[in-house]
C-alpha cells in the first residue's frame, strides 16, 4: 500500500476465459473483490478483524469499462484506491493493466457498511477502520441507478441458488451473478465481451431460493434482472454491446 493505493498482480489461467476466448466477467469480479479485501488487510483491517467488531462491507454496485480483452495465460496488474464516502456508500476504484502498463479495464464501485448478523446498514462514521481517500484522476463515473421496467422483461429461466453459489457472508458471492447472467444471455450478447458492464445488488439471495432470470433488450445493449418469486429484485445488470477489441 502506497499513499492509499494498493497494487497486486494476478495470473490469468485457462479457466478465466470462455469458449470464445473472452475473459469471464465472473473472473474479473472475483479479482476486484479479492484485491479490495487485500487492500484493507494490508492496512491491518482483515475480514476476520472487522467481523470481530461486527462490521462487514457489502458490495452495492459495480461498473466495469473494458478497453481490451485480457491476455490469456499472462500476468495482469490490478490497482485499487478509495475516494471516501458519498452519503451512505463508500467509493472504491480499480484499474487493470498488462505488465507493460496497457490499460485493459477500469472500474468504479460502491460499498455499504453493515452488521454481519442483523444486516443493518451502518453509517460511514461508524467504520472501525481508517480510510485514506485518494484522487488519481483515473476515476470512472460511479455506477448509476437505472429504472427497471418489469412489465417489459422477458422470462429466460429459473435459477435455483445452490451451495456452491454461497460465500462466507451466507449469501450468493457477487461474482456468481455474472455467470448466472451469461447463462441466459441471447447468443449475440454472450459471444462478446461488452464495452461496459454495470450491476446493482439489491437484495441478497441465499441457498434454496429461486430467482426468475429475465431480460430486456434496449437501444445500447441488454438489461438482465434476477427476481424473487414475489417480484422483488435481487439484482439488475446492464451490458453495453459495443464489441471490445482483442489484441
Amino acid at each position: 500500500m502506497s499513499k492509499g493505493v494498493y497494487e497486486d498482480t494476478f495470473q490469468l489461467y485457462y479457466n478465466d476465459f470462455d469458449q470464445n476466448g473472452n475473459v469471464r466477467l465472473s473472473s474479473v469480479l472475483h479479482f476486484l473483490s479479492d484485491v479490495a479485501g487485500m487492500a484493507y488487510e494490508s492496512l491491518g483491517f482483515s475480514r476476520d478483524w472487522m467481523m470481530e467488531r461486527n462490521q462487514v462491507f457489502l458490495l452495492s454496485q459495480f461498473r466495469l469499462d473494458f478497453m481490451q480483452n485480457f491476455p490469456q495465460n499472462q500476468v495482469i496488474r490490478i490497482k485499487t484506491w478509495e475516494n471516501g464516502n458519498k452519503g451512505a456508500v463508500f467509493t472504491r476504484y480499480f484499474s487493470i493493466t498488462k505488465q507493460d502498463g496497457t490499460v485493459l479495464m477500469r472500474s468504479s464501485s460502491t460499498w455499504l457498511l453493515a452488521d454481519p448478523v442483523s444486516h443493518k446498514i451502518l453509517r460511514p462514521k461508524e467504520l472501525v477502520a481508517d480510510v485514506f481517500p485518494v484522487v488519481l484522476g483515473e476515476e470512472l463515473p460511479l455506477p448509476q441507478k437505472f429504472h427497471l421496467a418489469k412489465e417489459r422483461l422477458q422470462f429466460a429461466a429459473e435459477r435455483q441458488i445452490r451451495y456452491t453459489d454461497m460465500d462466507q457472508n451466507h449469501h450468493v458471492y457477487n461474482a456468481k451473478y455474472a455467470d448466472m447472467i451469461y447463462d441466459i444471455l441471447p447468443q449475440q450478447y454472450a459471444d462478446h465481451l461488452p464495452q461496459r458492464f454495470e450491476i446493482q445488488y439489491k437484495k441478497e439471495a441465499v441457498s434454496g431460493e429461486t430467482l426468475q432470470m429475465e431480460y430486456q433488450e434496449i437501444e445500447d445493449g441488454i438489461v438482465v434482472a434476477g427476481l424473487f418469486s414475489d417480484g422483488e429484485i435481487s439484482f439488475v445488470a446492464k451490458l453495453m454491446t459495443k464489441e471490445v477489441k482483442t489484441q
